[in-house]
């Protein structure tokens, strides 16, 4: 019988032997095929100013208003390497993160970040999410 994510979760709390006590294990095990999908979140990186980047995003989701399908979207500055831009954009699934990528906004989004700077993309699925 399979588990609900949440005695799933449970059990891996109680059985952690605290050492990942204070947070909340979220485990995305079930197959796609049994009604469940997984979380899908892209990484981009990229040389720039962070202040362009934002107001880059800003326009973005003016343009794409209620469309876009990014459930969440962190942009950050790495501390180490000034100018290095690295933006984690969130999507409840592969499915609306391809969805979203069809949108008018996020093609001419990304049609303009690809002439204008070096832009890398990674398209990871999460598997296991642990949350304080």
């Amino acid at each position: 019988m399979l588990k609900t994510m949440w005695e799933h979760t449970l059990e891996n709390a109680q059985t952690a032997g605290g050492r990942y006590r204070g947070f909340l294990a979220i485990d995305f095990f079930l197959p796609e095929s049994k009604g469940r999908k997984m979380k899908f979140i892209q990484v981009m990186e990229q040389s720039g100013d962070i202040e362009e980047a934002r107001a880059e995003i800003e326009g973005y989701f003016a343009s794409a208003d209620t469309e876009t399908m990014v459930k969440k979207l962190i942009l950050c500055e790495d501390r180490d390497v000034p100018g290095k831009i690295v933006t984690i954009v969130e999507f409840e699934s592969w499915e609306t993160a391809t969805a979203n990528n069809d949108l008018d906004a996020t093609q001419e989004g990304a049609a303009e970040a690809q002439a204008t700077t070096d832009i890398t993309y990674q398209n990871l699925d999460v598997h296991h999410e642990w949350v304080r």
